[in-house]
């Protein structure tokens, strides 16, 4: 058995230009890449959950939850189990208090809000892009890795 080759240095910046992409076989394969790195960290992970949450297709969306459940760790998982389904992803009145107490939540437990939040504005219909810019407003960044919800 050959023994794995270390991950290029490059390794989070091509992965993340995969989970950005538009282009469906491009994703697909982002979110091969993650699962198979075992990548978790908060941006990939923002990522990811921004794709399961808020992607048109739904299949993308079925894969960026099994990826999501594989690399989260316990307490972001149980978090979004218990704010999210997938019906709310075209409910604009899931933004009224509800989605700013998750995204309060799954920042405390280590996953960047910024980038799931950032697909929501991509999918999601005037008015929950206008609940997404309000949440967005109240997060300050502190540095690359680490945010706070205000």
């Amino acid at each position: 058995m050959r023994p794995a080759l270390p991950m290029p240095s490059d390794a989070p910046e091509n992965l993340r230009k995969f989970l950005e992409s538009d282009d469906l076989a491009m994703i697909t394969m982002g979110l091969s890449m993650a699962k198979g790195s075992a990548d978790a960290s908060r941006q990939t992970l923002g990522l990811i959950l921004g794709l399961y949450m808020f992607h048109g297709d739904k299949e993308i969306r079925s894969l960026a939850k099994t990826a999501f459940t594989k690399l989260a760790p316990s307490v972001p998982k149980r978090i979004v189990r218990k704010y999210w389904q997938a019906e709310y992803r075209t409910q604009s009145w899931v933004w009224d208090g509800w989605m700013q107490k998750m995204v309060s939540e799954v920042d405390e437990a280590g996953i960047n809000p910024v980038y799931f939040l950032t697909r929501g504005l991509v999918a999601g219909d005037e008015d929950t892009r206008g609940a997404i810019i309000e949440i967005l407003g109240k997060i300050k960044v502190v540095d690359e890795s680490s945010t706070v919800v205000a």
